[in-house]
């Protein structure tokens, strides 16, 4: 297993986590996300959360509302791996991730 796969499946030394729409809390590496795609960089370097959830006390947390977690999960894989699924929710994800 290479490691960036056994990263994203470990979960170990995660910094920062997304909690979506249906709950799913999934963990990530920013320096890794960041890199990945232009769109976490400039959230990771401007400190900003998606959206703001009154009860969500939690550093490091990104709430991102109207996505399942079945759709980040799957962003995660592609930032990660690579791997492009059919099916993968672009659209439920496009708004939260400017282009440049």
């Amino acid at each position: 297993m290479g490691l960036l796969k056994q990263a994203l499946s470990c979960g170990r030394g995660t910094d920062v986590r997304f909690k979506t729409a249906d709950g799913v809390k999934v963990g990530g590496h920013s320096a890794v996300l960041a890199l990945s795609c232009d769109g976490f960089r400039e959230m990771f370097e401007s400190g900003m959360r998606e959206e703001e959830e009154e009860e969500e006390e939690e550093e490091g947390i990104v709430v991102i509302g109207g996505v399942q977690g079945s759709a980040i999960k799957a962003l995660l894989e592609w930032a990660y791996l690579g791997e492009f699924h059919s099916g993968f929710p672009t659209l439920d994800l496009a708004h939260h991730f400017p282009e440049r």
